[in-house]
């Protein structure tokens, strides 16, 4: 197990430098529409406003509430911390975009009314369109989707929406 000696740091640090990345070209791509749509505005001041709207609707695990974080002392760890940060980022991307519309300025309003359509995309279309997929290739009725949950699934899988990924 010598071998494997620091490479969770490893993983680590590749996480981060991709999700900094990401979040890098968001706060660019905020600033550029910014830019365009206050063109009188001070630098900086766009600057602001671009990093607060990326810091608010991107996941950033330093900002999982103060309750959330006590409870990664459970033995669920660590998982507790995603989904409040969907939450907490699903809620901010939808409030910003119906802010963005209110605007009075034409690219701000675009800039919202595409912030809400791509989280529309990957909160409905995508998980829809990878549910007909997966009962297309796979071959599994609904019907036998259904028959499994009723049937063998845990209580915890009853009420879920379940991807079928092969027939057993």
């Amino acid at each position: 197990l010598k071998v494997l000696k620091g490479t969770d740091r490893t993983f680590e640090k590749i996480y981060m430098a991709t999700d900094d990345f990401f979040k890098m070209n968001a706060w660019k791509y905020e600033l550029e529409v910014l830019k365009q749509a206050k063109p009188n505005t001070p630098l900086r001041k766009l600057e602001l406003e671009a990093a607060a709207k990326v810091k608010n609707t991107m996941p950033n695990y330093d900002r999982v509430p103060k309750g959330f974080k006590a409870l990664r002392e459970l033995p669920v760890g660590n998982f507790i911390s995603f989904p409040a940060e969907i939450y907490r980022t699903g809620f901010n991307i939808v409030k910003q975009g119906l802010d963005d519309m209110a605007s009075d300025i034409p690219a701000i309003q675009t800039r919202g009314r595409n912030r809400l359509l791509s989280f529309a995309t990957t909160t409905a279309v995508i998980p829809a369109a990878a549910l007909e997929i997966a009962y297309a290739t796979t071959g599994v009725s609904r019907e036998g989707m259904d028959a499994y949950k009723r049937s063998f699934a845990p209580r915890w899988e009853k009420g879920s929406v379940l991807l079928p990924l092969g027939k057993t």
